[in-house]
């Protein structure tokens, strides 16, 4: 899982500039033990945001947004429990690709770069919501 997916942020509405904030969110959020719960994810995109003010790194946008989603109750990330649906996983790519588990990322160097992946997951347009 990655903060990426667990967002449900599609990639290709990132802008380039955007790329860097979003790699050292990820970095965050797995330092914080990758959390997926409401009140602790909205407590890590905000350490997520603030490191990227502190940096002078923009930060992407849609980390604001989702933190102010999850705080309104008008979006919450889905646990496996609630993506139990055989389509749900299809459309996320290959849960089964050993690689990057569906998400079309690689991450190397300790997660502060990601590479496309071989399953091509990449290639295919995600599930806009």
């Amino acid at each position: 899982m990655t903060l990426t997916r667990l967002l449900e942020i599609n990639l290709q509405l990132i802008r380039d500039e955007d790329d860097r904030g979003l790699q050292l969110a990820e970095r965050v959020w797995r330092l914080q033990g990758a959390p997926s719960e409401a009140q602790a994810l909205t407590d890590t995109i905000e350490r997520c945001l603030r490191k990227c003010t502190e940096e002078g790194i923009p930060y992407p946008p849609i980390l604001l947004k989702r933190k102010k989603q999850i705080e309104r109750g008008a979006w919450l990330p889905r646990t496996k429990s609630d993506s139990g649906s055989s389509d749900s996983l299809a459309s996320e790519g290959n849960p089964n690709c050993p690689r990057c588990n569906g998400s079309g990322l690689v991450l190397i160097e300790n997660g502060s770069h990601a590479t496309m992946c071989e399953c091509n997951k990449w290639m295919r347009s995600p599930r806009l919501q």
